[in-house]
């Protein structure tokens, strides 16, 4: 006789509440300009273990932030984005760039390994801390 069988769990997916949107060129310039959010650009290559580990990271901001930063992904392989990854100087290796939800606020581009804990860090930072001389919308001109 054989082995009896054992019924595993079934396991689901873990899907999460807000999701990572994969965009390109001209969808990165407009999520930009619209955003009410910061906003994290992960420019990746699928072919790049390293960017493989950022992702998980990136995943990890998602999973605890959710609403509360925009995530997009930018393959930096695709020929759409050539011109884009050409005009940020996007390298080998993973990319990533925090964009501040208010004018003002200076942006933070790191590339290679970063963890989630830095990246929320610095989005933290980002939210409290306007740059000298920038104009808050209670001092804006009437």
């Amino acid at each position: 006789m054989g082995r009896p069988q054992v019924a595993l769990p079934q396991r689901r997916l873990a899907t999460p509440l807000y999701a990572i949107k994969t965009v390109r060129d001209e969808q990165l310039m407009s999520e930009i300009e619209n955003r009410k959010t910061a906003i994290i650009i992960y420019f990746y290559a699928d072919t790049d273990d390293t960017c493989k580990l950022v992702a998980d990271e990136i995943d990890t901001v998602n999973d605890v932030l959710g609403d509360e930063v925009t995530i997009l992904k930018v393959d930096r392989e695709h020929p759409d984005n050539a011109q884009l990854t050409s005009d940020m100087e996007i390298g080998a290796g993973p990319t990533v760039v925090l964009i501040p939800s208010m004018e003002g606020v200076e942006g933070v581009r790191v590339e290679g390994l970063v963890n989630a804990q830095y990246l929320m860090e610095q989005l933290s930072e980002m939210a409290c801390t306007p740059q000298e001389g920038a104009v808050e919308p209670q001092d804006a001109p009437q």
